[in-house]
């Protein structure tokens, strides 16, 4: 075969195992299962919520954990729609830090423990989160008070026209339009009474949209990855209501999921950040029956060796012990090995009787 031939084969494999197992060209659509888990660590402020009731507190923002976890697909009815979507239980744990104003104390800025649970709904053709429903509380003392308060927020999107989708690639664009509404509620008690309560139902027309920059490396608590940037207008139905601005989203075909986001508001002032902790699968309560039929396996494997070595062994026994008489006639004590003349019914050393 000619040199030229052979080094053209010889590149043709070359380009095709090289690229063969290398990065993925497209962002694929998440693979989702039950039982797949996010934790992320989470930075946010919540005064895009509380600016739409009135009498709240001010300046609110929590910082913390957030875990996700993906449980089986329903069918959800969200305004004039029904989605087929994924269920993401949500749980948090945070410090929240807020100033509010009690009277014949004036404003106080406090920090304080809280917890979040909630769930985001997904709808599995788009991957939009198509409804939410979050609760956080928080329950503590200062100054000899009791503290209580709960933030409800509650938001739901009617999908009008996607033209952005998965498989995604660089330089790749579309837009997600439809109609939203988003309700917050929250209460606050002092000593247990309530001394704050408000709700408002907000209306509006969603719009955003996406951009991939290109993939590139991005480094996060859980470890270096291969995300593909997104620049998206507004953050939409993230999580925590809706407000206007835009995010920053890095999206990993390893993960299932986004290493890191960062929300900004229309005045560009960074409200949110999310970076990836850990991810993989639940566990609980979950039987691996591959793994426990090995250890069956093993185990009644180790029986049968346990059981042929006592059977040896006692094989073995009884050949010493045939073997301690002497071709004479002669006998040996078992108890103490002397040798016992012909005739005698008891060992001479030790009394033993033989029978």
């Amino acid at each position: 075969m000619p040199l030229r031939s052979r080094l053209s084969i010889l590149l043709v494999l070359i380009l095709y195992f090289g690229t063969a197992g290398g990065v993925t060209a497209e962002a694929e659509a998440p693979a989702l299962s039950v039982g797949n888990e996010w934790e992320y660590s989470v930075h946010m402020s919540l005064d895009n919520l509380i600016g739409q009731v009135e009498g709240g507190f001010e300046d609110m923002s929590i910082q913390g954990t957030i875990r996700m976890a993906v449980e089986p697909r329903q069918t959800v009815e969200v305004l004039s729609r029904t989605y087929d979507a994924w269920v993401i239980a949500l749980e948090g744990d945070f410090e929240v830090t807020f100033t509010y104003t009690v009277q014949d104390l004036g404003p106080l800025t406090m920090t304080a423990p809280a917890s979040l649970e909630g769930s985001l709904f997904l709808d599995n053709d788009s991957f939009e989160y198509v409804k939410s429903s979050q609760e956080i509380t928080s329950r503590f003392s200062k100054f000899s008070v009791l503290f209580e308060m709960a933030v409800e927020v509650e938001t739901s999107l009617d999908i009008e026209t996607d033209t952005w989708h998965f498989p995604f690639d660089a330089g790749d664009t579309g837009m997600t339009t439809g109609q939203g509404l988003s309700y917050i509620h929250y209460v606050a008690k002092v000593n247990g009474e309530v001394v704050g309560e408000d709700e408002a139902t907000v209306p509006y027309a969603y719009s955003s949209a996406y951009e991939c920059v290109g993939l590139q490396p991005v480094d996060v608590e859980a470890g270096s990855f291969q995300a593909y940037e997104l620049n998206v207008s507004s953050p939409g139905m993230y999580l925590f209501g809706y407000s206007e601005g835009y995010r920053h989203e890095y999206f990993s075909n390893e993960v299932n999921n986004s290493v890191e986001v960062d929300i900004y508001d229309s005045g560009d002032e960074l409200i949110g950040e999310w970076n990836l902790v850990s991810y993989g699968e639940s566990q609980d309560g979950a039987i691996d029956w591959t793994t426990a039929l090995l250890v069956l396996l093993a185990l009644v494997l180790l029986i049968i060796i346990i059981a042929i070595a006592v059977l040896l062994l006692r094989r073995k026994s009884r050949e010493a012990t045939a073997g301690q008489t002497p071709s004479s006639g002669k006998r040996a004590c078992r108890r103490c090995g002397a040798e016992i003349p012909e005739g005698q019914n008891a060992c001479p050393a030790c009394g033993r009787t033989i029978r």
